[in-house]
């Protein structure tokens, strides 16, 4: 917990609201310093990387996953000490032999001298949402090209009697 009290100069709330707060998130949320090491996360993040939060706060993220990934989310991490910037990324991740699609927030929490004093991960598991709309992708392509080589003419119109495709 003295983590999350360090982090609630920079965010102005009590130490334990802010915890329960990032508790209650549906997603993977950590929180990182400078040098990459777990200031925080919440318990789906911790299960996720194969700990919990009390093994896993104060080590360097660097060490949790293979060195590809490391490196990947390092260069992510380090990217929005540098600007300040948020940064949005949907990537394809191995984690623990299952393949995910990850969409990730990494948003920079400032200091009050306008420094990046930590990092605020938010991770949430979109693959069935990447499955669907792959899925939709090709069924969509698939019909296109049924109606685009019929030896006939051939039309859908919506309930309203709207020419939808021709």
């Amino acid at each position: 917990m003295a983590a999350i009290h360090d982090l609630t100069q920079y965010l102005g709330q009590p130490e334990g609201a802010l915890a329960a707060m990032i508790e209650m998130v549906p997603d993977m949320v950590f929180v990182v310093d400078p040098d990459e090491r777990i200031l925080h996360l919440n318990t789906l993040a911790a299960r996720s990387i194969g700990g919990t939060t009390e093994q896993l706060v104060g080590r360097k993220q660097g060490s949790l996953f293979p060195p590809a990934l490391a490196q990947r989310h390092s260069n992510l991490i380090q990217q929005v000490f540098r600007t300040g910037q948020v940064v949005e990324t949907e990537t394809q991740q191995e984690l623990h032999s299952r393949a995910l699609w990850i969409d990730s927030r990494l948003v920079p929490i400032k200091a009050t001298d306008g420094r990046v004093a930590a990092v605020l991960g938010i991770i949430r598991d979109v693959s069935e949402r990447v499955s669907t709309r792959e899925s939709l992708s090709m069924r969509e392509a698939f019909l296109r090209a049924m109606l685009d080589n019929f030896p006939f003419m051939v039309w859908l119109k919506d309930v309203n009697g709207r020419f939808m495709a021709i």
